[in-house]
């Protein structure tokens, strides 16, 4: 199916994840915890240069704030999303997956990491996160 670990040139999991190949279109290495906590896989980013999804965005200046132009940026739609494939999931942001889905996308290959620490998401759903530094290790859940 790939080459090199690669689909489209995008980085993707060389690794059992049932049958599955989740393809890397973010500049982040994503990192998957199971619900015990353990890394169950991982998927590097494809590095500088390399190929990503993208929210194109409009821009309108409307005025200025201290001598600095202020503008409205408007999401414009998504580039860079590779054709479905079979048995292959597209990692993409947070950003991305909510602007197809606005524009009325329901792909249904598109899923991007739950990174919210909203307390409307369960905590099991939550991203692992460094009990001392805060940040996120990784997502326990995919968001469609």
């Amino acid at each position: 199916m790939s080459d090199n670990n690669t689909i489209h040139g995008f980085p993707c999991t060389d690794t059992d994840t049932d049958g599955v190949v989740f393809v890397n279109t973010t500049p982040h290495e994503v990192k998957i915890y199971g619900e015990g906590g353990e890394l169950l896989f991982s998927i590097p980013a494809p590095g500088k240069g390399g190929p990503s999804v993208r929210v194109r965005e409009r821009c309108e200046r409307v005025g200025t704030v201290g001598g600095v132009p202020t503008v409205i940026l408007t999401p414009a739609g998504v580039e860079g999303l590779p054709a479905p494939g079979e048995n292959v999931f597209y990692v993409i942001s947070g950003m991305a997956l909510d602007n197809l889905r606005q524009g009325g996308d329901e792909r249904g290959d598109v899923i991007a990491p739950v990174t919210s620490p909203d307390e409307n998401v369960p905590e099991e759903f939550r991203p692992l996160r460094d009990p001392v530094k805060g940040w996120i290790l990784g997502a326990r859940a995919w968001r469609c």
